[in-house]
C-alpha cells in the first residue's frame, strides 16, 4: 500500500505535469496568437508604408526629373544667351570693319560703281533724292554730281542721309513711289540671319 510520501510524490507528478502541459498550451497558444497578431500587424504595416515607399520613390523619381528638365533648360538658355553674344560681338565687328572700308580709295571706287550700276538698273526718271553720309558728300560730292549728270535721265537731289547708313546710298522719289537701299549698313542687316545661322551651326555640338 503507497504511502502518504507516495502519495504527495505522486501527487507532485501529477500536478507539476498538468501545470506543465497547461503551460505549454498556453504558451503555445500564446506564441501562435503572438505569431498570429505580428503577421497582421507586419501586413498593416506594409499596407501603411508600400504606398508611401511608392509616394517617396515617385517623388524622389519627379524631382529627379525636374532636376534634369531644369539643367536642360539652364544649358539651353545659356546656349542661346552665348549665341546671341556672339552674334552680336561679330556683328559689331562686322560693323566696325564697314566703318574703316570706308575710309579707303577701294571703296571710293565701290561707291562710284554702286552709284552707277543702280541708276541703268532701276531706270528711274522721276524726281529724286540721293542720300550719302555726310562724309562722302563733302569727299565725294563733285564726283557723285558728275556721275548723276551722265546716267541719271531726271531731276535729283544730293542730301545727308537721316539715318546713319556706314556707306553706300539710298534713293527716295519725291513722289514717294520708289525707294532703294543701297547702303552697306542695309547690306550687313541683310546677312545678319545668316551670320546667326552660321554660328548656330558652330555652337550646337558645344557642351556648356
Amino acid at each position: 500500500m503507497p504511502s502518504i510520501q507516495d502519495k504527495v510524490a505522486l501527487f507532485n507528478r501529477v500536478l507539476y505535469e498538468n501545470i506543465n502541459k497547461e503551460y505549454e498550451e498556453k504558451k503555445n497558444a500564446i506564441l501562435k496568437n503572438y505569431e498570429n497578431q505580428k503577421a497582421a500587424l507586419l501586413a498593416e504595416k506594409e499596407k501603411i508604408e508600400k504606398p508611401l515607399r511608392n509616394t517617396s520613390k515617385q517623388k524622389a523619381e519627379t524631382k529627379k526629373q525636374q532636376m534634369i528638365s531644369k539643367a536642360q533648360y539652364e544649358r539651353h538658355y545659356k546656349l542661346l544667351k552665348k549665341k546671341k553674344e556672339l552674334e552680336e560681338r561679330f556683328f559689331a565687328y562686322i560693323v566696325d570693319s564697314a566703318r574703316e572700308f570706308v575710309k579707303t580709295e577701294e571703296y571710293t571706287k565701290f561707291l562710284f560703281n554702286l552709284i552707277s550700276d543702280a541708276i541703268k538698273t532701276l531706270n528711274i526718271n522721276n524726281e529724286a533724292h540721293f542720300y550719302f553720309t555726310k562724309d562722302d558728300i563733302e569727299k565725294h560730292g563733285i564726283q557723285i554730281g558728275t556721275i548723276l549728270n551722265s546716267n541719271y535721265g531726271g531731276n535729283y537731289y544730293i542730301e545727308e542721309a537721316k539715318i546713319d547708313i556706314i556707306g553706300g546710298f539710298y534713293i527716295e522719289t519725291t513722289d514717294m513711289a520708289k525707294r532703294f537701299d543701297a547702303t552697306i549698313m542695309s547690306m550687313i542687316e541683310e546677312k545678319r540671319s545668316f551670320i546667326g545661322q552660321k554660328l548656330s551651326e558652330k555652337l550646337d555640338s558645344v557642351q556648356l
